[in-house]
């Protein structure tokens, strides 16, 4: 499967490099510094690549979108044509200083992030797939290769449905 990721934290590093180590392509971008997307490759492994957003989504299979809900706009501009693409989201609704929510009383960052998007399919992982899961078994090699193998098949299924 091949794997975007728009987003070089903490989330989007950690499970990027996950996806990569259990034998996914992935694909590194949008990050401050080249030399931080080329350092999160470098230690993922050989299926790890580093690119811009729009190389992140050409191919993608899914992408993760993984930044601060300030900068979102900014990588789906960058990230081009997201029609049909199954995009997974950890990213939060949040004020640029992380003291409150922006959207969340009466609508949801969800439905936020379908409207900028139309025509993809928005899964967020805190409804169908909580992170704790993604990071379970990071130690062992052959667990997160069936985890991963077993979210990517769910995906695929869930194509035909998506949540927004």
């Amino acid at each position: 499967m091949r794997i975007g990721v728009l987003g070089s934290g903490l989330m989007g590093g950690k499970l990027g490099s996950l996806f990569a180590r259990a034998g996914h392509d992935v694909i590194f971008s949008y990050s401050r510094t080249r030399q931080k997307l080329e350092h999160l490759a470098r230690d993922a492994g050989a299926r790890a690549h580093v690119g811009t957003p729009a190389e992140a989504a050409r191919d993608a299979d899914a992408l993760l979108l993984a930044v601060h809900w300030t900068r979102v706009d900014d990588v789906l501009a960058q990230a081009g044509t997201l029609t049909g693409k199954v995009l997974l989201t950890c990213s939060l609704p949040m004020s640029k200083d992380d003291t409150h929510l922006l959207i969340g009383h009466t609508t949801s960052g969800a439905e936020a992030l379908a409207a900028k998007v139309r025509g993809a399919m928005w899964y967020p992982p805190s409804v169908r797939f909580p992170v704790r899961c993604w990071f379970r078994y990071s130690r062992d090699v052959e667990r997160n290769r069936r985890r991963t193998w077993s979210f990517a098949e769910t995906t695929k299924e869930q194509r035909r449905q998506p949540l927004i």
